[in-house]
């Protein structure tokens, strides 16, 4: 998604999340280890706690059979809830530090799967980043949007460069873009 207000003083572009395909097999991982988990508290617990396990087994099936028939990722709230209610059922049955990293995991996956924009105003770049990177415009050589490309040229000699669907947002013109942030680096010399 590539959108600018009318002042020309705020562009956001929709990049791709390469890193989705890592956590999403982590999630898959994860259910899965606590669908057998929970499959072994449920053998060997007395009837309540096999029952806290079966709704636990159930609980984590859900988002995992989505995902074996979707074959999407884990963007929905059946993973992240599964997960909380998982490391709630952990701790329940004595094993804090499970609960917890689940816990820690859902957050941290909730954070990530979530789409990422790079913002460019006049007071810099905002990249997507944990926690979010704030570039100043003095630390920039250059900017350009070309070929549905974006590179982001910095001082101290490293660049990003991440193709970018120019399809979601055809009515702003890259020129446009780039002379925007031509006149921020100008202004920041």
């Amino acid at each position: 998604m590539l959108t600018h207000n009318n002042l020309d003083k705020n562009y956001t572009i929709e990049i791709p999340n390469y890193r989705l395909k890592t956590y999403n097999l982590v999630t898959f991982i994860i259910l899965t280890l606590n669908f057998i988990g929970f499959g072994f508290v449920y053998v060997v617990g007395s009837s309540y706690i096999a029952f806290l396990a079966l709704v636990g087994i159930i609980i984590n099936a859900v988002p995992w059979v989505n995902y074996i028939i979707n074959k999407s990722h884990f963007q929905n709230i059946y993973a992240y809830v599964g997960m909380v209610i998982s490391a709630v059922l952990w701790v329940y049955f004595g094993n804090v530090i499970m609960g917890l990293l689940l816990i820690l995991f859902a957050l941290l996956s909730y954070v990530i799967n979530k789409k990422q924009f790079v913002v460019f105003n006049e007071t810099g770049i905002k990249y997507p980043t944990l926690p979010t990177k704030k570039i100043a415009w003095c630390n920039v050589n250059f900017v350009i949007l070309k070929d549905d490309i974006l590179t982001i040229d910095f001082n101290k000699n490293s660049i990003i460069q991440v193709h970018i669907n120019a399809t979601v947002n055809p009515s702003l013109l890259p020129f446009k873009f780039n002379e925007f942030c031509n006149k921020m680096i100008a202004q920041a010399l």
